[in-house]
């Protein structure tokens, strides 16, 4: 084993890959809730074709049994969709915690592997915290981005298109604004996701630390060294907060 078999934590195509693999394992649940976002994208677009179709009907004097139909379909709409909301949302929790899991096996099964000068360079609160937090980052990221990220894209889509479709300099001009948050986005992502490594390292030395000293308690007390364990601690916690 070398010192970069546990890399610094950061979002990269390896990660990527893993989490297709690991929802490769579960195409079952990846399935239905793929399917459960594109309905939950499509009920909120299509509530306002619903309601502009009943608001010109009522306009054109039509009767009142058509009127209570497209009446009721609204309704339903409206209806299901915080239920659809509900059910994404639990599926696509569930789901993250399954891959993360599966990816905490796997980290856990290669570092048992490894000789032991590469665990004799770090503490086993280290070990912990990167294997555990890094890979709960990775699951809030899959549940949050995966599910949320891929609805709010579809809801954006789809208002785009119905805008275009309906009044298309108003559709243009959002079509601009997004391409420049989109931009903006980007860029920001550089610097994101490198302060999110380096909270994700400050975040291991911290707990590497505290498991060190509990770990040498008695050592700390017999050698008067409290003082300097509480300021080591100091240093670290300043650097992760």
């Amino acid at each position: 084993g070398t010192a970069e078999a546990l890399p610094e934590a950061k979002v990269t195509s390896p990660i990527l890959r893993l989490l297709i693999e690991e929802l490769g394992k579960h195409r079952r649940e990846t399935a239905i809730l793929s399917i459960l976002i594109v309905l939950t994208a499509a009920v909120p677009i299509a509530a306002p074709f619903v309601l502009r179709n009943l608001t010109n009907q009522a306009v054109a004097g039509q009767g009142l049994s058509q009127l209570m139909n497209v009446a009721i379909l609204l309704v339903v709409l409206e209806s299901i969709a915080p239920m659809f909301d509900l059910v994404t949302g639990r599926l696509a929790i569930g789901l993250s915690w399954k891959v993360s899991n599966g990816i905490r096996a796997k980290l856990a099964k290669h570092i048992l592997t490894l000789d032991a000068a590469w665990h004799g360079d770090r503490t086993a609160g280290e070990l912990v915290e990167r294997i555990d937090g890094d890979t709960a980052s990775i699951g809030v990221f899959a549940a949050q981005m995966g599910s949320a990220g891929l609805l709010a894209g579809l809801l954006i889509t789809g208002s785009l298109v119905a805008e275009t479709v309906l009044h298309p300099l108003l559709g243009l001009t959002l079509f601009v604004g997004l391409l420049v948050s989109a931009v903006v986005m980007v860029l920001l992502r550089r610097f994101a996701v490198q302060r999110a490594g380096d909270e994700r390292s400050a975040s291991a030395a911290l707990y590497g630390d505290i498991e060190e000293r509990l770990r040498a308690l008695d050592d700390l007390r017999a050698n008067n060294a409290g003082e300097y364990a509480m300021w080591r601690h100091r240093v670290l916690a300043r650097r992760w907060i």
